[in-house]
């Protein structure tokens, strides 16, 4: 008696430092503990090709007033806009997403001194149709000459359930093939799976990219693939056989 309650004084003692985590204190249980079993964690990932086309373009006009800004912008933009809707895109996919008009100055060692105006007008057009894309890019630059401004594309799924649940299962593929060489390891034979939990799920995200173009060629845009991660952790039993 004497024995035990000095070796439980001194686990208290590791406790409060940190060191010693007790467990199965009281009356014996029949039931294992909560964490026994061999537990692993499993990782997946699946690629799947982007159907939407996200992209960010307009107008960027300097004028030598406000006014030859505002309209020189907005006559580009209303270009840009019928280009867009004859390449099938709805009005409820294009979104105004930068509005603005302000003086340009000069820094010099005498100060500033005004420039002109610039008059800016990006918006965010989601193709539904990604073959049609450099088309758009390419009216961009036609509607808006040396005023267009092209600031990204980007890639996205419109359904990423299928491609998740690719990546679900070759997470567990995983975690079942890491718990097999465990226990093959060892000697012992896997039980029934006690608990499974899904640690992490990295959507498929946007592709970025740029679009490289030039007046005498048609801009080439290549989507390539996205890609998401499951990440999976899955306790088993030890069957005793």
């Amino acid at each position: 008696m004497k024995r035990s309650l000095v070796m439980l004084a001194t686990c208290f003692v590791l406790a409060a430092a940190g060191g010693c985590s007790i467990q199965g204190v009281g009356p014996a249980s029949p039931s294992a503990p909560a964490d026994a079993g061999i537990v692993v964690s499993g990782e997946g990932e699946a690629r799947a090709k982007p159907d939407i086309a996200i992209l960010r373009l307009g107008v960027e006009a300097h004028r030598p007033t406000m006014e030859e800004a505002r309209t020189a912008a907005a006559s580009a933009q209303a270009r840009i806009l019928q280009a867009a809707k004859a390449a099938g895109v709805a009005a409820a996919d294009v979104q105004t997403e930068q509005l603005s008009m302000a003086p340009v100055y000069d820094y010099g060692e005498k100060g500033r001194t005004l420039r002109g105006y610039a008059a800016t007008n990006i918006v965010r057009i989601t193709m539904r149709d990604i073959s049609k894309s450099g088309a758009l890019v390419d009216a961009t630059v036609a509607a808006g000459d040396n005023d267009a401004r092209i600031d990204s594309i980007s890639f996205e799924m419109s359904d990423t359930a299928a491609v998740r649940a690719e990546a679900r299962r070759a997470a567990v593929e995983d975690a079942k093939k890491k718990a097999e060489q465990l226990a093959a390891e060892l000697g012992v034979e896997l039980g029934d799976v006690l608990a499974i939990e899904e640690t992490a799920v990295s959507a498929p995200g946007p592709i970025m990219m740029r679009a490289e173009f030039t007046k005498d060629a048609a801009t080439p845009i290549q989507p390539g693939s996205v890609e998401t991660h499951v990440a999976v952790r899955v306790r088993w039993a030890i069957d005793a056989g």
